[in-house]
């Protein structure tokens, strides 16, 4: 019964020409009426408003993510977590439905920009989102005409609170994204985009996946790596010597340059299995000249650094 359901919506030639026999394609609907000056009052744009939430909202997001990396696998990543979700997923979809009418920016160009940065975050090909979004206000909850309908019969709780989740449905965007990158445009790709426009879906998912495909790559890095011990590295040795002198100074030692302050990420981040004392006898072997033949031995704390620099 549901999946006869689900069928029903499903944008198809069989589907499309069932609504359009009804009537319901294109069909004219009554208007409120609504006074001109009043309805231009509504909507006003300014650059400058749409400027400062968004990069709120960015900066929130940042600053979420980053208490969500810092504590991960502790019990308050529990909220984190559902601060940073709604962060990302809710306030993303606000603003790709926002951008892609056009009412936030005056600037169509900015528009444009917030509004692919939303379709990057949820999955969602620029171009046929738009020509769908389109449909789904031409001809609004027609079966078989608007792609957009999120809640179907007959009535389910169960499914609606799984689509709430977002795992089918990521899963599902992301397929389509994969596919559509490869030029296997499907159906509802095909029936909604213009065939002048079809191209356009294929670079954008290409684009998208090759920047998915960098951040997974990019993370995996990371992951081996403990910035946050580098940095304490780092700062601990600009601390001790009262600046940059203490990194930067050059008399009979080598300076301490990046790849060294992430060597001693890399480091760090095996440490961190063992014991803290374990780790921190270990770390205060790992990057001190020796005076008497130069060689490199291992150092992480202040008074090691104002040691080697001194």
């Amino acid at each position: 019964m549901a999946q006869v359901a689900i069928s029903r919506y499903a944008l198809s030639a069989a589907n499309t020409e069932r609504a359009r026999q009804a009537g319901y394609v294109d069909a004219q609907w009554p208007l409120p009426a609504i006074d001109p000056s009043r309805l231009r009052e509504f909507q006003q744009r300014s650059n400058a408003r749409a400027a400062l939430s968004t990069a709120l909202w960015l900066a929130l997001l940042l600053m979420s993510g980053w208490v969500l990396v810092t504590t991960w696998w502790s019990w308050w990543s529990i909220p984190a977590i559902a601060v940073y979700s709604a962060l990302y997923g809710g306030a993303s979809d606000s603003r790709w439905h926002e951008m892609g009418h056009g009412t936030a920016f005056n600037s169509r160009q900015l528009n444009d920009a917030v509004y692919y940065l939303a379709c990057f975050m949820l999955f969602r090909g620029p171009t046929v989102w738009r020509w769908s979004h389109y449909r789904h206000h031409t001809d609004t909850i027609i079966t078989g005409h608007d792609a957009e309908i999120a809640f179907q019969r007959p009535p389910s709780i169960a499914r609606t609170l799984w689509r709430f989740t977002h795992v089918q449905g990521g899963l599902e965007l992301l397929s389509r994204l994969l596919r559509h990158s490869v030029g296997r445009l499907d159906a509802e790709a095909r029936e909604l985009v213009p065939e002048h426009e079809q191209h356009r879906v294929v670079v954008e998912s290409r684009v998208m996946v090759v920047i998915l495909a960098a951040a997974v790559m990019m993370s995996g890095l990371l992951r081996r790596i403990d910035l946050r011990a580098a940095v304490r590295h780092k700062i601990a040795c600009v601390c001790s010597r009262g600046g940059l002198r203490g990194v930067t100074s050059t008399r009979g030692h080598e300076r301490t340059s990046p790849l060294q302050v992430l060597n001693f990420g890399l480091h760090a981040r095996s440490l961190r299995r063992d014991s803290f004392r374990h780790a921190q006898k270990q770390a205060q072997r790992w990057r001190r000249l020796d005076p008497d033949d130069g060689t490199a031995v291992p150092v992480a704390h202040g008074h090691a650094c104002s040691a080697q620099f001194g």
